[in-house]
């Protein structure tokens, strides 16, 4: 097991795509290039072939409280069929989580191909996605936007200037979110090659106020017609907005969308506002949630005194095959550190306190679940009122 060497780039995308059973996509070559540190990837090589690859990337991450941590961002992990079941997979995630602890980085996340996998390596689901469609026919808003500014749509030299100051101020102010790079920009906002698809064409729309540019919506329209009657689907990749006036217009001009029947999103959080912003909120059909964020603490004294707390408290929480930690916060900041024998609030696993860390599931909820144990009555109140968080955590990001 080794870093890969720049002259091996191509091979390593290419033993990554064998792993998910596809072809190297140059576009994803290209994009992989600017984005790799190869100090932080590790591959597994038997012989001259290179059998697993792994990497990680440097992230800011949003805690509760809007505070912020160095996070690893585990990505490319994958083995050849040839080499599974052999442990080349727990080698390379070993020393991808070495490596983001030696980098003084208390956090890394993930996000799982296969949910089975990561639970023994210590992550737990940290924040959860919506996925809703609704016909676009039923999308009327229950009450007219406040919002006075204009909207206007970007080509993408436009977009990459405007876009992320904007996604740059929300992702601050939302647990579970993460910075973007401008290399992920780059390979996000480039133009592509070629005559534009017929289906499919990808739109960036801003909404811009009195001080300026204050939200913004990229989506995708794919067009259908079935007998001259249009039944085009439109897919919202992001909307960004800065207060609820700006989001409910973006909100309405995708709805206004003419030869469209179905609007359709993927990646929304939890705690979807647009539901109550809708005449009629019935007609939102939930088409799932699924888990996004996976957590992992690393170090688990500097995670927990990273983020804020709801409500001031006290907690003395042991994580199983490790060790007590005292954990002392509020609103203001927090402390933690390791603790000695003693009175002991909660159990919990490692994983299950990655799951808790953002705030994207309750202590009581786990214990109902068996994975957190109360040892005083009342331990798992104060966790609760201590670990609420508001927004639920989300991450618009994937990597």
């Amino acid at each position: 097991m080794r870093p890969i060497a720049a002259d091996e780039l191509e091979v390593f995308a290419g033993a990554d795509a064998v792993a998910f059973g596809a072809a190297v996509d140059p576009r994803a070559l290209e994009n992989l290039r600017p984005v790799l540190d190869l100090s932080r990837s590790r591959a597994v090589v038997d012989g001259d072939r290179l059998v697993a690859a792994s990497g990680s990337i440097g992230f800011e991450l949003t805690l509760p409280g809007l505070t912020i941590t160095p996070a690893a961002g585990v990505s490319w992990v994958g083995v050849v069929p040839t080499h599974r079941r052999r442990g080349a997979l727990r080698l390379v995630m070993g020393a991808l989580l070495e490596d983001a602890a030696a980098r003084s980085e208390p956090v890394a996340i993930l996000t799982a191909s296969e949910s089975h996998l990561y639970g023994r390596f210590g992550f737990g689901v940290g924040t959860s996605r919506l996925s809703w469609t609704i016909d676009r026919r039923d999308a009327a808003l229950a009450s007219p936007p406040d919002a006075t500014g204009a909207l206007a749509l970007l080509d993408a030299a436009e977009a990459r200037s405007v876009l992320p100051p904007l996604f740059d101020r929300a992702r601050r102010a939302q647990p579970g979110d993460l910075d973007r790079s401008d290399q992920w920009w780059d390979a996000n906002l480039r133009e592509p090659e070629g005559p534009p698809p017929r289906r499919g064409a990808r739109f960036t729309v801003v909404h811009r106020g009195t001080d300026g540019p204050d939200g913004y919506a990229t989506y995708a329209v794919e067009g259908n017609w079935e007998q001259g009657v249009p039944k085009g689907q439109l897919v919202v990749h992001e909307l960004v907005a800065q207060d609820a006036a700006t989001e409910a217009a973006l909100w309405r001009y995708l709805f206004a969308m003419d030869l469209v029947e179905v609007v359709e999103a993927r990646n929304r959080p939890v705690d979807e506002p647009l539901r109550w912003m809708l005449a009629d909120p019935r007609r939102l059909r939930m088409a799932g949630v699924r888990d996004e964020l996976w957590v992992r603490l690393l170090d688990v004294p500097a995670a927990l005194a990273a983020r804020r707390y709801a409500v001031d408290g006290e907690l003395v929480i042991e994580v199983e095959g490790a060790r007590a930690y005292r954990l002392a916060g509020g609103p203001g900041g927090a402390e933690c550190g390791a603790t000695g024998a003693g009175a002991t609030d909660l159990t919990v696993g490692l994983a299950d306190l990655g799951a808790l860390y953002l705030g994207g599931v309750a202590p009581s909820t786990l214990a109902r679940a068996g994975r957190v144990v109360e040892s005083h009555p009342g331990a798992l109140a104060r966790a609760d009122a201590m670990f609420a968080t508001q927004p639920a955590p989300f991450s618009r990001s994937s990597f």
